[in-house]
């Protein structure tokens, strides 16, 4: 007899339908040779559809009006995260390139998500198979909002450009070991530091989240920090 899903389950249920969501986005972009850019377009009445559709391959039954508001948030927002990930590593991908089947054969997973280590950074990796993989650190704009009066002290943003210098000079006054290893690549609205060495992304992903949560450490990066991306 088939066990029926229940319970954490449903929320992992939720969660690998909203990757699956954005990989299906974002594997058709790709397709069209057109590069990932901007915020997930996915809307949460097609998170919930997904999940629906996951509970009922799984046989689950069907949920009450509440529980599918929330299993369909969280579908969401595992879809904006994976969006985000294939949006910070698509960047550097060439064009034109095929598989034998003619699909771009690439894929994006978070490599490390340790809340004790990284949170709220993602550590990414991307996998084709024409090229080793790749490693991106990210920060969303969805995480910043409260530090905007911290960095606004210091007549900054508290997005990725403004990240991306708190990062540069962490890492020049304080591990200039990853000088050369790690490059930085951020937008408006998200912070990327990308490479091809995991373990520096690691490290630099660990040091800049013990930051975040410690606002006397970020304010004094965030005031010595040259103006280079801001």
């Amino acid at each position: 007899m088939t066990r029926r899903p229940a319970g954490n389950d449903l929320e992992l249920l939720a969660v690998a339908a909203g990757e699956r969501l954005a990989a299906a986005r974002a594997r058709a972009v790709q397709d069209e040779d057109r590069p990932l850019l901007g915020a997930w377009p996915g809307t949460v009445t097609e998170a919930r559809a997904g999940v629906l559709a996951a509970m009922r391959a799984a046989g689950a039954a069907e949920p009450s009006v509440a529980r599918l508001r929330d299993l369909a948030h969280r579908a969401y927002g595992a879809a904006r995260r994976r969006w985000l990930a294939a949006c910070a590593t698509d960047r550097d991908r060439p064009r034109g390139h095929r598989g034998p089947d003619g699909s771009r054969p690439c894929d994006t997973r978070v490599v490390i998500d340790d809340p004790a280590r990284h949170a709220p950074f993602l550590l990414v990796e991307t996998l084709d198979d024409s090229e080793p993989p790749s490693y991106s650190l990210i920060l969303s704009d969805e995480h910043v909002g409260h530090l905007e009066e911290l960095f606004g002290r210091h007549g900054r943003d508290p997005g990725g450009y403004g990240w991306a210098d708190v990062a540069q000079h962490l890492v020049e006054s304080e591990l200039p070991v990853l000088a050369e290893r790690v490059r930085f690549d951020p937008e408006g609205g998200m912070f990327c530091a990308y490479g091809s060495d995991l373990a520096a992304l690691d490290a630099l992903g660990a040091a800049l989240a013990t930051a975040f949560h410690d606002h006397a450490r970020l304010e004094a990066l965030v005031a010595a920090a040259p103006f280079v991306h801001d």
